[in-house]
């Protein structure tokens, strides 16, 4: 008669699961400090409205939002004309969520898709870099 071998089964550690209290549609601000990821400019008091929660790399919550327009208005000319280039959304921002915190609204998306429409109307050339601002020069005059 052979001996039966046990083998103990292996637990897998429990992972917890990260938790916020944002939810989708919350006006949130961004810490005083923090630096914009891309860029490296203080986005410390800018605020937007949280449009999505991705917890799909624990322990980290990412809070994915959108601009109000007050701090699109502050947003410098030079990130906007980057992230065209680059191929980013300068409207939207993703951010740890111990980087972030509730806040009240200080507008409303009809604000929100007015101050886009007229940025993205003087930065429409900018994804061409140097050519695009020249075509933005020439066609400013026209």
């Amino acid at each position: 008669m052979s001996k039966r071998i046990r083998h103990h089964k292996k637990t897998q550690p429990i992972s917890q699961n990260p938790t916020t209290d944002l939810k989708v549609g919350d006006c949130i601000r961004v810490k005083p400090g923090v630096k914009d990821p891309n860029y490296g400019f203080d986005i410390g008091g800018w605020q937007g409205r949280v449009t999505e929660i991705e917890t799909n790399q624990p322990p980290q919550v990412t809070i994915m939002f959108q601009w109000d327009s007050l701090s699109l208005k502050c947003m410098p000319a030079s990130a906007i004309r980057r992230s065209e280039e680059n191929g980013l959304d300068w409207t939207t921002m993703g951010l740890y969520s111990e980087a972030v915190e509730k806040a009240e609204p200080r507008d409303t998306q009809a604000d929100v898709d007015e101050i886009v429409e007229e940025l993205s109307s003087e930065h429409h050339w900018d994804y061409l870099g140097k050519q695009g601002l020249r075509i933005h020069k020439v066609l400013e005059r026209v």
